[in-house]
């Protein structure tokens, strides 16, 4: 459901309901049902670990990530996640990091796989904008934006089956978090210029509900000439949305294998799936843009 945001109020995931890190929680998005979130005690290290990596145990029912001068997080049983704030950190920093990896691991738990990707909703569904970190995902989710579509989420966008059998995508995020050259190259306006960090821009429209979704595109880096892109078939399209998961490691703690099949084959059977190999430097995200609007029908 498309909104302006001027109509979003409290509908918007994400949602701050304090600024002050002391009191700070972050509204998990409304399709964590009976989802909460607490500021409380979280342990250093999880007695039962099963499994770990950089920064984050798991066990049954439980995820910890620990980000030094931020937070610790304790997600629980898909539903509950605890916060304990370092001392003096900053609420904004708690808010990105809680709608980031432990979202995800809620996502998880509750048998939704993450992609690691931006989402944006067109005329006929939603459309997947997959890639690692600087690839351009939120810059082509931006510059689409900017075209009338509706931001959907950016970095981490959970996939799902609808009651009616179709592959959805579920909302993460109110605003896309975009580095200075990305602003200049979209020509957007900002309160944020000449600082070197990245700006938390919103865009005209949000989609504050799950969308079908139509198209998902790949995207990677290559020490190439110009943009090449290509519809993945057949089997490849397992392959390419495996390579898509948002940290592989702990999807593979976290979720069954036979649910990330189930989502993924159905995936795979409904939405077109197209890998796009970008060059270093040289190019133009109205390029990215181009070819996902001559791909999308109705737009």
């Amino acid at each position: 459901m498309p909104l302006r945001r001027e109509q979003l109020a409290s509908a918007t995931p994400g949602k701050i309901s304090s600024t002050a890190a002391s009191n700070h929680l972050v509204s998990l998005p409304g399709w964590i049902e009976g989802g909460r979130v607490a500021i409380g005690p979280v342990p250093a290290h999880l007695d039962d670990a099963t499994r770990r990596g950089v920064l984050w145990e798991a066990e049954p029912g439980r995820f910890l990530l620990s980000v030094p001068g931020v937070a610790r997080y304790l997600a629980s049983d898909g539903r509950a996640l605890t916060i304990e704030p370092a001392l003096g950190a900053d609420a904004r920093e708690i808010d990105r990091f809680a709608l980031s990896t432990p979202l995800a691991a809620l996502s998880l738990q509750r048998g939704l796989p993450a992609l690691h990707a931006a989402a944006v909703v067109g005329p006929a569904g939603a459309v997947v904008l997959c890639g690692d970190s600087a690839a351009g995902k939120s810059t082509l989710a931006a510059a689409l934006t900017l075209r009338g579509w509706s931001l959907l989420a950016d970095d981490l966008a959970p996939i799902g089956i609808s009651e009616e059998g179709a592959c959805v995508v579920q909302p993460t995020a109110s605003h896309l978090t975009l580095w200075p050259d990305a602003l200049n190259a979209l020509r957007i306006a900002s309160s944020h210029r000449g600082q070197t960090g990245p700006t938390r821009w919103s865009p005209d429209h949000l989609s504050v509900g799950a969308a079908p979704i139509v198209a998902v595109w790949i995207l990677r880096l290559e020490n190439a000439a110009e943009v090449r892109a290509q519809e993945v078939r057949g089997a490849e399209k397992l392959l390419a949305l495996s390579e898509a998961a948002y940290n592989s490691k702990i999807t593979t703690a976290l979720l069954a294998p036979r649910a990330h099949l189930e989502i993924a084959g159905a995936l795979a059977r409904t939405a077109r799936i197209h890998r796009v190999c970008r060059p270093l430097s040289g190019w133009h995200v109205e390029t990215l843009a181009e070819l996902v609007l001559a791909d999308a029908p109705g737009a």
